[in-house]
């Protein structure tokens, strides 16, 4: 369980830096900075609903990596479709850069998954350390 709190955590924190840090690479001016909050934000949370009905976030002992990659693009997907739309239907869309906004729909899951192999792979080994020193 406290896996968990801990992949949400980076995944929050990663859907959060990442256009973050995309901002500053593609020179965003300072006013408009503030701009980008409210798409961090939502996707943060649309992320979070979206992965809790894909659960993404059950027991890695019971997820294989190709599932877990499969899981992530798909609920990343849905973030993406749902935050494009909702800049469409409020017609804000030309509010913000497209090429930061695409970076950072195209980087960020890419992050995501390198995050949750990485926990993957780190877990799986203390797990057969523990079984090694236990026997």
């Amino acid at each position: 369980m406290e896996l968990a709190h801990i992949n949400r955590a980076l995944d929050a924190a990663i859907i959060w830096f990442s256009l973050y840090e995309l901002r500053h690479y593609f020179q965003i001016e300072p006013v408009n900075q503030q701009l980008y909050v409210l798409p961090a934000l939502l996707a943060i949370i649309f992320y979070f609903l979206i992965a809790e009905l894909f659960s993404l976030y059950q027991l890695f002992r019971l997820t294989s990596l190709s599932e877990i990659t499969k899981k992530i693009l798909l609920v990343w997907g849905i973030v993406s479709l749902s935050l494009i739309l909702i800049a469409l239907i409020t017609k804000s869309s030309t509010d913000y850069s497209r090429l930061t906004i695409g970076w950072w729909l195209t980087l960020c899951p890419i992050y995501l998954i390198l995050s949750h192999l990485s926990i993957y792979k780190l877990f799986n080994h203390l797990s057969s350390q523990k079984n090694y020193f236990c026997s």
